[in-house]
């Protein structure tokens, strides 16, 4: 688990516990003592009267930001530091399982790719000598494979170009429209939102209410480019259901919240608690998608195999029926 990931664990847990931020601050510097001059310069920023979401800011990702700095205005700074915390210690074990799935694919493509080197610059040349003539097909085989993964690295770099370019929202729905990857992107926004939602409207928040004070959040943050397109789309006569039914980083089930006649309290307790179903959601589909790495990459690895024996073989059989 990342040092990160435990201190907002054990945050959450302190504050549930009964501590104050300047106890579970000093408490954290012994527990985490490489960290200590963080924590200290926290307290002395509390101390000034800032904001824990602020103290925090400069290492924490602008959503995650957003998501502490709501709690700790809405008052349920605990519960949320708890859930973040789990957040990331998922997300750090995710990426410690995924180093693992692609060490053992990832020396096989590093073997592979000597053997190509030494077919190419050795076994080639030596196959042509023998011909006494043109290698046969070898070299044709490997500049296939050459400039199947060239192009793939070409379009991967270039989509990765255009990407950075897209405004943030555009984006994310191309992600969100990926296959494969798509429904986990959709399922990590569908959460994060719903959350915030449910927040914001569990403490009496109206949609104008919400639509104020996240305007005065960071213009690429995702809440606030989500509320102004919410706001922009029902200020032209569309209902908030519909608009919601048509945007795919919000679930469509969320749609259905709104037209059930509950009263703002209980509309936001319902949403914290789908959000919390959402996050599971999230969780185990980057679980299959996990189990999805080591097949795909093994099957690179046998196209890739079966190209080389191609390359190497093919020449030998039209050599043996010249002489035959």
């Amino acid at each position: 688990m990342s040092h990160q990931a435990q201190w907002f664990v054990f945050l959450g847990d302190a504050l549930n516990s009964g501590m104050n931020l300047p106890q579970a601050l000093a408490f954290s510097g012994r527990i985490f003592p490489k960290e200590l001059d963080r924590f200290q310069k926290m307290e002395r920023q509390l101390v000034q009267g800032v904001g824990l979401a602020e103290t925090m800011k400069p290492w924490l990702r602008t959503d995650l930001y957003y998501q502490l700095k709501l709690a700790e205005q809405e008052g349920n700074l605990a519960s949320v530091i708890r859930q973040i915390g789990e957040f990331l210690t998922k997300q750090h074990q995710q990426r410690q399982k995924l180093r693992g799935l692609l060490q053992y694919p990832l020396l096989l493509l590093t073997v592979l790719g000597v053997f190509m080197m030494i077919m190419v610059h050795y076994v080639g040349p030596q196959l042509s000598s023998w011909q006494q003539g043109d290698w046969g097909i070898n070299p044709r085989i490997l500049q296939i494979l050459v400039m199947t993964v060239s192009a793939i690295m070409t379009i991967l770099i270039w989509q990765g170009i255009v990407l950075l370019k897209m405004p943030r929202l555009e984006r994310i729905n191309w992600l969100c429209h990926l296959p494969v990857v798509g429904n986990y992107w959709r399922l990590y926004w569908h959460y994060y939102l719903v959350n915030v939602l449910g927040m914001m409207i569990a403490h009496g928040m109206s949609f104008q209410d919400i639509h104020r004070v996240t305007r005065q959040y960071d213009q690429q943050s995702m809440v606030y480019q989500v509320i102004q397109q919410l706001t922009r789309q029902t200020q032209r006569g569309q209902s908030i259901e519909r608009v919601i039914l048509k945007t795919i980083y919000l679930p469509d089930e969320l749609a259905s919240y709104f037209n059930r006649g509950l009263t703002t309290s209980e509309l936001g307790d319902e949403l914290l608690i789908y959000s919390r179903m959402l996050f599971q959601r999230f969780i185990n589909q980057t679980e299959r998608l996990l189990e999805l790495v080591q097949p795909i990459l093994f099957m690179l690895i046998a196209l890739i195999i079966g190209g080389m024996y191609l390359s190497l073989l093919l020449p030998i059989y039209h050599s043996l029926q010249s002489v035959n």
